[in-house]
């Protein structure tokens, strides 16, 4: 009986030890949450409305005041004009817009099915900005598109100076070093140059407001940390909401700031507080993550070459050179910057002098604190500067041609930040930085010196800072643009006719094409969106251009008479002409119009006439080069043009008519070096497979269903280079097939 009680009580105590995921659960607990008695920052007092007052709506009035002020004469045309210099900013004006629209009638506001006719675009790597169209939806609904996004101008600045102030006076303990701080970045070259244009970069306000929630957690315990964490993931998601480039700043900085904690502090509790943020953000936006990659994959989206990245990187002299708007050393600044390969509105990053010194003097009077800062704006200039340093324009130096390579270039192998393509953004997390250091470098000289010890001689000091850095980096009067629409449009937005609007000469960079549409809400060919997209109707005769019978590869272009299907395909119904286009070609234009438009114009106004397109009869075919294909070669014979592919390559068919069409797909194929197979697909299916000896004519059947179809043609065997069997050793292009004398035929 006695051995029976005793193994009862042994089985007892066996069921109640924890069990060893239970103590690491518990160790994990403890570790990273603790409690609020292990706080490293008190919890602040009450405030009654007097401090509330002075340190809140205070300083949002003053930010605001010095937004009107850096923005004049804005606020003298608040309804009529958007600050601009005439590039990006009527598309984020239209992203605006779309964002209404879309949730008015619930659709997915990622999907937009107006521009690119017929197709319609993806716009999750586009810069939507969901977030600035939901702030200003209260104001379109009341005033217009118009106020509506001056109302985030103004908005986006004071917000950002806000949240940055209050970034600055927890870590300076300082409030009014909070103030100067805030004008700092609010108000930096960054911001004023991206307002010209970019509303996503300019509402970067959730960037400090996360970073501060992010310190909070990892200075607090139990219930304040959780409750810190869950405002991080709530900045985190507007983050997303905003620009993803953003969402890249907010990814560095948690890695940056929790590392450091955790070495200071010799524990893994900022690296799980780092975690319990991001975990609930990628569960909470994987939707919108997983169709941004799918978007990315599909290949559709033009991404950024190393070129494009590396001309889209700060130069090292433009960190200490006014902006080239500035209102009294712009004319100089812009002699200066002359050799930068970035345009203005991304290479002016000047940091300012009083910004500088104020750094300065954090790193002499308040060194502690101030060391994570200046690593945090070190790693994101150096990161600014692009895969490669460039100084004054130049990025190879000595005679022997030498370039440095930087950080960045590791960045660029991570996984998902290919799409990144402007490194010179990077600046903003140099300046984010360097306004921390500022509000020490005040809160510091503040002690140094008693002189500053009352309110009056603090608030003083504080104006004349604030005055120094706004002069070192106005830009008044700030370009403006209207956002009035010719008449037509007007006339079009009251009428009830659907239709697709071509607008010629075509342009994936008309801004005003889509503020157009904000008017007339039809479908457009064309448009201008941040990322180019795959678009082949733009191929098209006599959309695509003029081309000889005979041009390129192929054997015979689009009939003529084909133009007035292809219109209709795309549902065209107006074809409007803008005469003042720089890019305006007479005779091309010309030429167009007598293939597709139905007599003279219907509408004539300045800068501005209207079409009708011929009436469609009848049926017809039409093909076009996709992608995969080498430049454009000619064979030794001097006549026939090819072009080499590798592994494979494809065709754009469309037929217009119903139900079906049969044809003969004929083109020439030569296999390069020695035989190997070709397969050839419709829409993914095989047609079938053969062997190539040597030049071969090809007259495959098939039939095409109304509308756009892929033919593919894809080699079975490996390809090989001309240097690696011996005849061209500086031609390494893996090759397999030319092809030439290509011909759809009915």
């Amino acid at each position: 009986m006695a051995g029976a009680v005793g193994t009862t009580k042994r089985r007892a105590r066996r069921h109640t030890r924890p069990s060893q995921r239970q103590r690491w659960g518990q160790w994990l607990h403890q570790e990273a949450w603790g409690s609020d008695a292990d706080a490293t920052v008190a919890a602040p007092a009450g405030h009654d409305w007097s401090q509330i007052l002075r340190w809140h709506l205070g300083p949002l009035a003053l930010y605001l005041l010095l937004a009107i002020i850096a923005t004049f004469p804005l606020i003298l045309h608040l309804d009529t004009h958007v600050p601009s210099d005439g590039g990006d900013a009527l598309m984020n004006y239209w992203g605006f817009w779309w964002v209404g629209e879309a949730l008015g009638s619930f659709r997915n506001p990622f999907e937009m099915p107006l521009v690119y006719a017929p197709y319609g675009a993806p716009l999750y790597l586009h810069t939507l900005n969901p977030l600035n169209g939901l702030i200003s939806l209260p104001i379109q609904g009341l005033f217009g598109l118009t106020p509506a996004y001056n109302f985030v101008v103004f908005v986006s600045l004071s917000l950002a100076g806000y949240f940055a102030s209050l970034l600055v006076a927890h870590v300076s303990g300082d409030r009014m070093a909070g103030v100067v701080g805030g004008v700092a970045y609010a108000f930096s070259a960054y911001h004023l140059m991206h307002l010209l244009g970019h509303a996503n970069l300019l509402s970067s306000q959730c960037i400090p407001a996360y970073l501060l929630c992010l310190l909070r957690a990892l200075e607090t315990g139990g219930r304040r940390r959780t409750g810190f964490i869950a405002l991080a993931v709530g900045a985190l998601i507007l983050l997303t909401l905003t620009d993803w480039l953003y969402v890249v700043f907010a990814v560095l900085l948690t890695a940056i700031v929790a590392a450091w904690f955790a070495v200071a502090r010799r524990t893994v509790a900022p690296l799980i507080v780092g975690a319990a943020i991001g975990l609930p953000w990628a569960l909470l936006t994987l939707p919108l993550l997983l169709a941004t990659a799918a978007e990315v994959r599909s290949g559709i989206t033009d991404l950024p070459s190393l070129g494009t990245i590396r001309n889209y990187s700060a130069d090292l002299v433009s960190f200490v050179i006014p902006s080239t708007r500035h209102w009294l050393v712009g004319p100089l600044a812009l002699r200066v910057e002359r050799h930068s390969s970035a345009p203005f509105v991304e290479g002016d990053v000047f940091l300012g002098f009083v910004l500088l010194a104020l750094a300065g003097c954090a790193l002499w009077l308040a060194r502690r604190r101030a060391t994570l800062w200046l690593t945090i704006a070190a790693i994101f200039i150096v990161l600014s500067l692009g895969p490669t340093l460039h100084v004054d324009g130049r990025w190879r130096f000595g005679a022997n041609a030498w370039s440095l390579p930087l950080p960045y270039s590791m960045l660029m192998e991570v996984p998902g930040l290919s799409v990144v393509r402007t490194p010179v953004r990077m600046a903003l997390g140099g300046t984010l930085g360097l306004a921390v250091l500022s509000g020490l470098g005040f809160a510091g000289i503040k002690r140094r010196w008693p002189g500053l010890a009352g309110r009056r001689a603090q608030t003083i000091f504080a104006a004349a800072l604030i005055a120094l850095i706004l002069a070192e980096q106005l830009t008044v009067p700030f370009p403006l643009e209207a956002t009035a629409a010719p008449d037509f449009y007007r006339q079009l937005a009251a009428s009830s006719e659907p239709g697709t609007v071509l607008e010629l000469p075509i342009s994936y960079k008309r801004a005003r094409s889509d503020l157009y549409q904000t008017v007339h809400g039809r479908p457009i060919v064309a448009g201008y969106v941040a990322r180019r997209l795959d678009y082949p109707y733009r191929s098209l005769l006599p959309v695509g251009g003029y081309a000889p019978v005979g041009a390129d590869i192929m054997a015979r272009q689009t009939a003529p008479e084909v133009a007035p299907l292809v219109l209709a395909w795309a549902g065209v119904r107006w074809i409007v002409v803008y005469p003042d286009d720089q890019n305006y070609d007479e005779y091309g234009i010309g030429r167009f119009l007598e293939l597709a438009a139905d007599g003279g114009p219907i509408h004539e106004e300045p800068g501005l006439r209207v079409y009708r397109p011929r009436a469609a009869v009848g049926d017809g075919s039409a093909l076009a080069l996709g992608d995969g294909w080498y430049d454009l070669e000619r064979l030794s014979d001097g006549k026939t043009d090819i072009r080499w592919m590798a592994p494979s390559a494809k065709f754009h068919a469309w037929y217009f008519g119903a139900p079906s069409g049969n044809f003969a797909l004929r083109f020439d194929a030569i296999s390069f070096n020695n035989p190997r197979r070709l397969e050839v697909l419709l829409d993914g299916r095989s047609l079938g497979q053969w062997r190539v000896t040597e030049t071969q004519r090809f007259d495959i059947p098939l039939t095409l269903t109304a509308g756009q179809h892929t033919i593919e043609l894809r080699a079975l065997d490996a390809p090989v280079s001309p240097a690696s069997v011996g005849l061209n050793p500086k031609d390494t292009r893996p090759l397999t097939f030319a092809i030439g004398g290509v011909y759809l035929q009915r």
